[in-house]
């Protein structure tokens, strides 16, 4: 089963998508807590990180250092408002795979989890 590692400071939009993820059986943890992430990146069948850049505690640069130093091969997302350029800019510059706005993510979050439930 594909676990999933979503970090995010918002307590009502972690909700939703840890329901999401509930929905699909999927290993979902809502991390809230940096000085939690290394503990976290060792989640049994790890495939995914999602990060929120609206969160104000999670620095890309950093959630990237510590997936190298874990030496993990995962999938990395992030989503901010596209309005915050410089925001999305900087995740792609610490390497997420993959940066996209909220809409984009709240579009995609209903197939996101069954996509990469199977794999």
């Amino acid at each position: 089963m594909a676990g999933f590692l979503f970090l995010s400071d918002d307590l009502m939009f972690g909700s939703r998508v840890s329901h999401v993820a509930q929905q699909q059986a999927v290993t979902f943890q809502h991390l809230m807590d940096p000085a939690a992430l290394a503990q976290s990146l060792e989640m049994d069948q790890l495939q995914m990180l999602i990060l929120d850049l609206s969160s104000s505690c999670f620095c890309p640069d950093a959630v990237m250092q510590n997936v190298r130093d874990a030496g993990l091969q995962i999938k990395t997302m992030a989503f901010g408002p596209h309005v915050q350029t410089g925001k999305l800019a900087k995740a792609e510059q610490a390497g997420f795979e993959q940066v996209v706005s909220n809409g984009q993510f709240a579009g995609m979050l209903p197939q996101l989890f069954s996509d990469h439930a199977a794999e």
